[in-house]
C-alpha cells in the first residue's frame, strides 16, 4: 500500500523540530480563529504560509504512529478496511497537530496516539457495525474480545463469570456484550445448500407458503373497496353517481360527470369531496 510504504521513508522529527513546528502551526491556528474571515496582512499570510507547512510536515512525519496503532484496532474491524481505518486514524492525526502545545514539554507523538486511538475507535464503533452501540458499549467489547483473542492463544475459553469479572459487571452486561461481538450477516450473502447452487439466505429462509407484500396489498385493498360499496347506497343520490363515475365506471372526468349528470363542473366537485368525507368517516368507525 503506498501509506504504508510512504510512511516508512519519512524521517522522524527530532524534539527541537516537534517545538519548533508546533509553534508555527499554533501561531496561524490563533490568528486563524482572531480573525477567521480576514482580510490579513502580508505579515499574517506569512504566518499562516509557514503554519500551513509546518502541519503538513508534522503529520507526514508522524504517519508511521497512524499505521502502529492500526495494527491494534485491525483484528476488531469486521466490515471496515484497513485502508478506511488508516484514513480516520489520519483525521485524528491531524486533529492533534491542530491541537498540540509544545510549550507543555511532551512528546507529539505521546499526544497524538490518544487523538489517532480515539479517531479510529469512534469510526468503528460508528461505520463496522451494521447496528450502532453507545461508545461505552463499543469499548467495552473491543476490551472483551481482545482479552479472549489473547486468552484464545493459550486454548483457555473464559466462563461467562471470568467475562463479567474482567469487565467488572454482572453477568447480563457481559452476556449483553459476548452477543454483540458476533457479527451480522447479510440477508443478500450467498449460501450452499445440500451441495446445491450457491443461493441468496433470504432465499432459504423465506416461507412460500406466506403471502407476499403485493398479495396482502391487494387482499387490503379488496377489503376497502367492498366495504366502499357497502357504504355508498347510504349517501345521498347525487354523490353515489358522482362517485360510482368518477371511481367505479370508466374514472371520467369532473367534466365528463357534469354533462352526464346535467350540473356544473364545481358542483361535481363539491359532491365528490362532501361523499369521501362521509365514505372515509364510516371506514373508521367500522374499522
Amino acid at each position: 500500500m503506498e501509506y504504508l510504504s510512504a510512511a516508512g521513508r519519512i524521517p522522524l522529527l527530532t524534539a527541537d523540530e516537534e517545538i519548533l513546528l508546533g509553534r508555527a502551526i499554533q501561531a496561524a491556528q490563533q490568528l486563524m480563529q482572531s480573525k477567521p474571515d480576514g482580510p490579513y496582512s502580508q505579515s499574517e499570510r506569512r504566518i499562516l504560509h509557514r503554519g500551513g507547512k509546518a502541519k503538513d510536515r508534522m503529520i507526514t512525519a508522524n504517519m508511521r504512529l497512524v499505521v502502529d496503532v492500526s495494527k491494534k484496532y485491525r483484528r476488531q474491524c469486521m466490515h471496515l478496511s484497513h485502508e478506511d481505518l488508516l484514513q480516520e486514524g489520519t483525521f485524528g492525526l491531524i486533529r492533534a497537530a491542530e491541537k498540540f502545545d509544545p510549550e507543555r514539554g511532551y512528546k507529539f507523538s505521546t499526544y497524538a496516539y490518544w487523538w489517532i486511538r480515539q479517531s479510529m475507535a469512534r469510526a468503528i464503533t460508528v461505520y463496522d457495525r451494521s447496528i450502532r452501540l453507545p461508545g461505552h458499549v463499543a469499548e467495552r467489547i473491543m476490551k472483551l474480545r481482545a482479552w479472549i483473542n489473547k486468552r484464545a492463544e493459550t486454548h483457555k475459553c473464559p466462563t461467562l463469570a471470568e467475562c463479567a469479572e474482567f469487565l467488572d459487571v454482572d453477568e447480563s452486561l457481559a452476556r449483553d456484550c459476548l452477543y454483540h461481538m458476533q457479527s451480522i450477516m447479510s440477508l443478500d450473502a450467498k449460501a450452499r445448500h445440500n451441495d446445491a447452487e450457491a443461493s441468496a439466505l433470504v432465499d432459504l429462509i423465506a416461507d412460500s407458503n406466506n403471502a407476499t407484500p403485493w398479495q396482502y396489498v391487494e387482499n387490503d385493498l379488496s377489503r376497502e373497496l367492498k366495504l366502499i360499496r357497502q357504504i355508498l347506497p347510504q349517501l345521498p343520490g347525487k354523490q353515489q353517481d358522482v362517485i360510482q363515475l368518477r371511481f367505479f365506471d370508466g374514472f371520467f372526468s369532473y367534466e365528463q360527470v357534469g354533462k352526464r349528470l346535467g350540473v356544473s363542473r364545481e358542483s361535481v366537485r363539491t359532491a365528490e369531496r362532501k361523499a369521501i368525507r362521509q365514505i372515509r368517516a364510516r371506514l373508521e368507525l367500522i374499522a
